[in-house]
């Protein structure tokens, strides 16, 4: 387990969130067992706040994506696969890969789109989209399917 743990934790380190510092040596240690074991944002939550981490769940997660989808040849495919995977929510495919590209998602696609799509539609496509998005960067992360919801 070590060795799984190591590898992952060696392929968050690429990413450059939340890195080890004098003050938080075991920093991409501890969020690559957080994404390891929580398959849920709610989940994620619970361990961001048990830690006493300054960022929401979606901001953990998200803030990671980002910097994920800096890499040209990630972000293509996962943009494609998100409008696929998305696009049955009733949400313009230029709006869901707009959702994607901001770490406060919810709230820039409120404030642009709020007249466009109703509350109970945007509702369905944040939950939807935030488990798309944690579920791709475990994926990408190379989590076993086992470990994923």
């Amino acid at each position: 387990m070590a060795m799984a743990e190591d590898t992952l934790v060696e392929r968050l380190r690429t990413l450059g969130v939340f890195p080890d510092t004098p003050q938080s040596p075991n920093s991409v240690r501890e969020n690559a067992n957080i994404l390891a074991q929580c398959a849920t944002l709610d989940e994620i939550g619970s361990e961001v706040a048990t830690r006493r981490f300054s960022v929401s769940a979606g901001q953990f997660v998200f803030y990671h994506l980002q910097a994920l989808l800096q890499q040209h040849d990630y972000e293509q495919g996962f943009m494609a696969h998100a409008k696929e995977k998305l696009g049955g929510l009733g949400i313009q495919p230029a709006h869901i890969a707009e959702y994607f590209q901001s770490t406060n998602p919810g709230l820039v696609f409120d404030l642009k789109h709020e007249d466009v799509y109703g509350r109970t539609e945007r509702d369905a496509f944040y939950e939807k989209a935030n488990q798309f998005a944690l579920d791709s960067l475990r994926e990408w992360m190379g989590i076993p399917l086992a470990n994923r919801a």
